[in-house]
């Protein structure tokens, strides 16, 4: 759990299984106070007052979690910038940023008290 500096608060939560879906082992979703969003599949729900609304997106249908594409693109990027000796976007900055996030939850685990970066 990670509680920013506007007291909003953020479950960051990673595995390959999930007991509750059919389909792909990764998702990304948003919850909020009025509703959800969700990221393959894409779905939003929301609350209307106190009625339930659902809106569900038509996606096309993928063999794979990921299209292989993505991971071209990402690999392209990457090379490109090693021969023209540039840093990649993302790059170490945000890469150490992660690393610090998950050595706190690594920290905040073993000793059962919230870290603060």
């Amino acid at each position: 759990m990670v509680t920013w500096e506007n007291g909003t608060t953020s479950i960051i939560e990673s595995g390959w299984w999930q007991p509750h879906m059919d389909g792909p082992e990764a998702a990304t979703r948003l919850y909020g106070t009025k509703g959800y969003a969700s990221v393959f599949p894409t779905k939003l729900k929301f609350k209307i007052g106190g009625y339930p609304g659902e809106f569900n997106a038509t996606m096309p249908q993928r063999s794979e979690h990921c299209d292989q594409v993505i991971y071209d693109r990402q690999m392209k990027h990457f090379i490109e910038c090693v021969r023209k000796r540039e840093t990649p976007v993302p790059g170490l900055k945000e890469g150490q940023i992660i690393l610090n996030i998950i050595d706190a939850a690594y920290e905040s685990s073993r000793t059962g008290k919230v870290v603060v970066l």
